[in-house]
């Protein structure tokens, strides 16, 4: 494994099925819906335990990074996905990348 293999990203909205999305045979997003449409702690148990399955599918152990958001707590066991939570103070700086 070289590292570069890329996750998809995860699109929240209110909606179960949205008709946006009416004939729409594939997304390049993952599609998670609730009530508020924002990450909570059930939607990211989801999102974990399916990357776990698939992760386990394809036999790779992968390292998670995750914030401190409340929604990240508790997380359900994982064998293939080692989450580590970043504390408050860690953050990626992308203020040098953005050009006025």
């Amino acid at each position: 494994m070289t590292g570069s293999a890329n996750l998809k990203p995860i699109a929240i909205g209110k909606l179960k099925n949205s008709r946006c999305f009416k004939g729409v045979k594939s997304l390049s997003v993952e599609y998670m819906s609730n009530k508020t449409a924002w990450m909570n702690n059930e939607v990211f148990s989801s999102y974990m335990t399916e990357l776990d399955k698939t992760m386990g599918k394809k036999k790779h152990k992968i390292l998670f990074f995750v914030d401190n958001c409340s929604a990240n707590i508790p997380i359900p066991p994982l064998t293939w996905v080692n989450v580590n939570f970043c504390k408050a103070t860690q953050h990626l700086n992308y203020s040098h990348y953005i050009k006025e």
